[in-house]
Protein backbone atom coordinates (compact mmCIF):
# COMPACT_ATOMS: atom_id res chain seq x y z
CA UNK A 1 0.00 0.00 0.00
CA UNK A 2 1.51 3.07 -0.90
CA UNK A 3 1.69 6.27 1.61
CA UNK A 4 -0.42 9.26 0.65
CA UNK A 5 1.09 12.77 0.91
CA UNK A 6 -1.18 15.58 1.63
CA UNK A 7 0.00 18.38 -0.51
CA UNK A 8 -0.63 21.86 0.33
CA UNK A 9 -1.44 24.15 -3.17
CA UNK A 10 0.96 26.78 -4.58
CA UNK A 11 -1.60 29.39 -5.00
CA UNK A 12 -2.52 32.89 -3.86
CA UNK A 13 -5.62 33.67 -3.24
CA UNK A 14 -7.27 36.64 -4.05
CA UNK A 15 -10.16 38.71 -3.30
CA UNK A 16 -11.49 42.18 -4.02
CA UNK A 17 -14.13 44.05 -3.41
CA UNK A 18 -14.64 47.03 -5.57
CA UNK A 19 -15.82 50.25 -4.85
CA UNK A 20 -16.27 53.70 -6.15
CA UNK A 21 -13.42 54.77 -4.47
CA UNK A 22 -11.32 52.29 -2.66
CA UNK A 23 -11.30 48.45 -3.01
CA UNK A 24 -11.05 46.00 -0.09
CA UNK A 25 -8.23 43.20 -0.97
CA UNK A 26 -7.71 39.92 0.57
CA UNK A 27 -4.46 37.73 -0.02
CA UNK A 28 -4.12 33.99 1.25
CA UNK A 29 -0.92 32.77 -0.16
CA UNK A 30 -0.32 29.05 -0.24
CA UNK A 31 1.27 28.74 3.48
CA UNK A 32 -2.48 30.06 4.49
CA UNK A 33 -1.50 33.61 6.21
CA UNK A 34 -3.77 36.30 4.88
CA UNK A 35 -3.34 40.16 4.62
CA UNK A 36 -5.84 42.34 4.29
CA UNK A 37 -5.70 45.88 2.83
CA UNK A 38 -7.39 48.93 0.95
CA UNK A 39 -6.23 50.08 -2.62
CA UNK A 40 -7.21 53.23 -4.15
CA UNK A 41 -9.63 52.91 -7.41
CA UNK A 42 -7.02 54.53 -9.69
CA UNK A 43 -3.96 53.71 -11.99
CA UNK A 44 -0.90 54.29 -9.42
CA UNK A 45 -2.43 51.88 -6.77
CA UNK A 46 -3.25 49.29 -9.39
CA UNK A 47 0.07 49.14 -11.05
CA UNK A 48 1.26 49.14 -7.22
CA UNK A 49 -1.42 46.21 -6.17
CA UNK A 50 -0.60 44.22 -9.63
CA UNK A 51 3.48 44.25 -8.74
CA UNK A 52 2.73 43.26 -5.09
CA UNK A 53 0.78 40.21 -6.63
CA UNK A 54 3.05 38.81 -9.29
CA UNK A 55 5.64 38.79 -6.29
CA UNK A 56 3.13 36.16 -4.43
CA UNK A 57 4.47 32.54 -3.88
CA UNK A 58 2.46 29.83 -6.76
CA UNK A 59 0.04 30.50 -8.87
CA UNK A 60 -2.12 33.68 -8.02
CA UNK A 61 -6.19 33.43 -8.68
CA UNK A 62 -8.22 36.65 -8.21
CA UNK A 63 -11.75 36.72 -7.82
CA UNK A 64 -13.52 40.23 -7.68
CA UNK A 65 -17.31 41.30 -8.34
CA UNK A 66 -17.74 43.71 -11.29
CA UNK A 67 -19.73 46.57 -9.53
CA UNK A 68 -21.14 49.56 -12.21
CA UNK A 69 -18.00 50.39 -14.14
CA UNK A 70 -15.30 50.82 -11.25
CA UNK A 71 -13.78 47.22 -11.68
CA UNK A 72 -12.61 47.71 -15.42
CA UNK A 73 -9.86 49.61 -14.70
CA UNK A 74 -8.92 46.61 -12.78
CA UNK A 75 -9.80 43.63 -15.13
CA UNK A 76 -8.40 45.46 -18.36
CA UNK A 77 -4.64 46.33 -19.42
CA UNK A 78 -3.99 49.94 -19.38
CA UNK A 79 -4.02 51.12 -23.45
CA UNK A 80 0.00 51.79 -23.06
CA UNK A 81 1.22 48.65 -21.42
CA UNK A 82 -0.13 45.51 -22.44
CA UNK A 83 1.27 43.95 -18.45
CA UNK A 84 -0.64 45.62 -15.86
CA UNK A 85 -3.97 43.81 -15.69
CA UNK A 86 -4.45 41.04 -12.97
CA UNK A 87 -3.11 37.61 -13.80
CA UNK A 88 -5.73 34.85 -13.86
CA UNK A 89 -9.04 37.43 -13.03
CA UNK A 90 -12.13 35.61 -12.52
CA UNK A 91 -15.02 38.65 -12.29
Amino acid sequence: MTARRKSTPSKTFVAIDVAKAWNTVLVETPDGKRRRFKVANHRQDHDRLVKYLRQQPGECHIVLEPTGMYHRPLARPHPSENDSSLPHLTA
